[in-house]
């Protein structure tokens, strides 16, 4: 790829990002929204920059709830003794991995064409 003159690790970043952002659309869609208070999670979904993994050394973008938010989420999604589990999550992460695997795909083969 450097043979062609191809920044990889731009390339890679557009790639993730494009996944990225497929899964925090759709995370906006189906978060519930909670009516008892005033900053909701629906608003505060967020994706990271490109970083790498220190164990394997594999790249990724992660995709999250701000700091504002993030205490509540694992309460929606997994539920109380007195609250039944949304699950909104999981279902997020079930529906998009073929869009998003397809978006990186496409993102890389497209560099490949120049």
């Amino acid at each position: 790829l450097e043979q062609l003159n191809i920044n990889v690790r731009k390339v890679k970043r557009n790639a993730l990002t494009k996944g990225a952002e497929i899964v925090d659309r759709e995370l906006v869609k189906a978060t519930p929204i909670e009516y008892d208070t005033k900053i909701h999670m629906k608003d505060n979904v967020v994706y990271s920059n490109m970083r790498k993994d220190k164990v394997t050394g594999g790249d990724y973008v992660f995709v999250a709830y701000s700091k504002a938010v993030k205490h509540r989420v694992h309460v929606v999604e997994f539920g109380t003794i007195k609250q039944p589990p949304q699950n909104f999550i999981q279902g997020v992460l079930d529906k998009t991995r073929d869009d998003v695997q397809r978006a990186i795909t496409n993102e890389l083969k497209g560099a490949l064409r120049v």
